[in-house]
């Protein structure tokens, strides 16, 4: 794929070019492809798979994605999870998720879910609340140095406090993420680097700080839009 900003037509034409038959990527990137002008243009029936995450994804775009790509039926899918949990935490994909499009799926093999309420006490079945995981791939020696973050996401019994609205039937149906009370707001995929290299680039950001450039107002705001990958960004203005 061409570096920067996500280009449909490049990706389009890519799958077609190379016969493509595995995609992924979050929520947005399916909207823009599905959604563009020129879809028929190309011929995209190599893709026999498709999977997504990282955001909650709108019904609507699993209505899509049945008219535009009916060969991945039983192949479509998505999950739910955080970098607390090594990634997946719950999944659903197929038929499964064609009949339970606002869903995120049941916990993966070894992990627990359950949803609380404010005061980290579990809730009766069939509401909504804060999802709470617990399992040997969820997080347990604590952030480095933020006990105070550690106390606040941390229940008895090894339960993690994932601050993400959701329902629990015999599915987990994600609503919505929400600030995650006393957790560090940027948290690096340590899976992906080296406990040095992170520490380096810290280091880094420390030395240099003065020299970038910095905002004038930082904002966080809530927003109800399917197509968009995140309900919750950041904006900033007069930099």
């Amino acid at each position: 794929m061409q570096p920067g900003a996500f280009n449909a037509d490049h990706a389009m034409a890519k799958i077609e070019r190379e016969k493509v038959s595995s995609m992924g990527g979050v929520p947005t990137v399916m909207w823009r492809i599905v959604e563009a002008e020129n879809f028929a243009d190309y011929d995209l029936s190599s893709v026999t798979r498709i999977g997504y995450g990282g955001a909650p994804a709108a019904p609507e775009l699993v209505e899509r994605i049945k008219v535009c790509f009916p060969q991945v039926r039983d192949s479509l899918s998505t999950a739910y999870g955080l970098t607390e949990s090594a990634s997946v935490a719950t999944a659903i994909s197929g038929d499964d998720y064609f009949a339970r499009p606002n869903s995120v799926g049941r916990p993966v093999p070894t992990v627990e879910a359950m949803v609380i309420d404010e005061d980290g006490n579990p809730a009766p079945d069939g509401t909504t609340g804060e999802l709470a995981l617990r399992g040997p791939t969820i997080m347990m020696r604590g952030y480095w140095n933020r006990p105070d973050a550690n106390e606040a996401v941390f229940l008895p019994g090894g339960w993690f406090r994932t601050g993400d609205i959701a329902r629990i039937d015999d599915y987990v149906r994600q609503h919505a993420p929400r600030p995650r009370r006393g957790a560090p707001f940027v948290r690096f995929p340590t899976s992906m680097w080296r406990n040095e290299e992170v520490l380096s680039f810290a280091d880094w950001l420390r030395r240099h700080h003065s020299a970038l450039p910095q905002p004038k107002r930082v904002s966080r705001r809530g927003l109800h839009a399917p197509r968009i990958a995140h309900s919750r960004h950041a904006s900033s203005a007069g930099l």
